[in-house]
């Protein structure tokens, strides 16, 4: 993996306890999950940590293991607070909330308000994650680039997604909420958001064709052409990410020559609805940074980088 560079990429973070790669602020500070992880299990102990050679040692990524007690120092230095983190009444009042939450997004009581569903995309976005780290071309590209790519990609490949689970009929979604069971939440829900945002999303995915829709290869292609999009800003290794959505529109080509009469038609239709896709995706994203962080999922709140209303 090569080395940070602060000047090619201002948005990205490291970790300000050992230096790793960080998505986001953890009790106060910049971190890592590892580090995020080791301070809450330590900061709250009594026991006194031992260091095994002069209390002086340097933290880093592949060092933190080593020196608990240098490690735990490092991250007070770095404006870590333990008051930060939840005692067991916090954490059992939170885990209530987590399952009256749950009870809500059944089939039966499916969610309603905007904020019901922007907290559902976390389950989609974590399976997202998962997925685009099995790519081959993803998984080659450095930990920077990889990580500007998941945060600024995330809302269009959920886009996409949403053409999957689009019910015309009903005029609702059919999202997985659980391992075996599907909320169902009426695009009316997005009449909540500020703009014409209901109405760009209810035409993007109405004139979605829908043999594209109905062809999971087409809509696997389609995630990964959104996913390695050049104009994401900050990228590291350009190039590369351009050389990988070509790769992509071109497997896409080929892919309907060889299912469709009419291929050539489709592939302009498709390659209009990701243009189309790109710029309703702005204001999908203005809605999580609109929304307290408080009522946010933690997965949320470091993709988009939410900042405290």
């Amino acid at each position: 993996m090569e080395k940070f560079d602060e000047k090619k990429c201002g948005e990205s973070k490291i970790c300000a306890v050992c230096g790793d790669q960080a998505l986001g602020y953890n009790f106060n500070a910049v971190t890592c999950e590892s580090c995020k992880a080791f301070f809450r299990r330590n900061a709250l102990r009594n026991k006194e940590l031992q260091c095994p050679f002069k209390e002086n040692c340097h933290i880093t990524s592949v060092t933190r293991r080593f020196c608990q007690r240098c490690r735990l120092a490092k991250c007070y230095s770095a404006g870590m607070k333990r008051e930060l983190i939840m005692s067991e009444a916090d954490k059992e009042s939170k885990r209530r909330k987590v399952l009256a939450n749950k009870a809500k997004f059944s089939p039966t009581n499916a969610p309603k308000s905007l904020i019901d569903v922007i907290n559902l995309t976390a389950l989609a976005i974590r399976r997202l994650i998962k997925m685009c780290k099995k790519i081959s071309g993803f998984k080659l590209l450095c930990q920077e680039d990889q990580v500007s790519l998941l945060k600024q990609g995330c809302t269009q490949m959920l886009l996409l997604k949403s053409v999957t689970q689009f019910d015309p009929d009903k005029n609702i979604w059919k999202i997985p909420h659980k391992a075996e069971e599907l909320a169902q939440i009426q695009l009316e829900v997005l009449k909540e958001a500020r703009g014409n945002i209901y109405e760009a999303h209810e035409n993007f995915v109405r004139t979605f064709d829908w043999r594209a829709a109905k062809d999971p290869k087409v809509m696997c292609i389609l995630t990964a052409i959104a996913l390695f999009d050049p104009s994401k800003q900050q990228l590291i290794d350009r190039p590369t990410v351009i050389r990988h959505q070509e790769m992509y529109y071109n497997l896409l080509k080929r892919y309907l020559d060889s299912v469709h009469h009419d291929s050539s038609d489709l592939y302009q239709h498709l390659v209009i609805k990701m243009v189309e896709l790109r710029h309703i995706n702005e204001d999908h994203v203005k809605v999580y940074l609109e929304v307290n962080p408080s009522q946010m999922e933690p997965i949320l709140i470091e993709i988009f980088d939410v900042k405290p209303h």
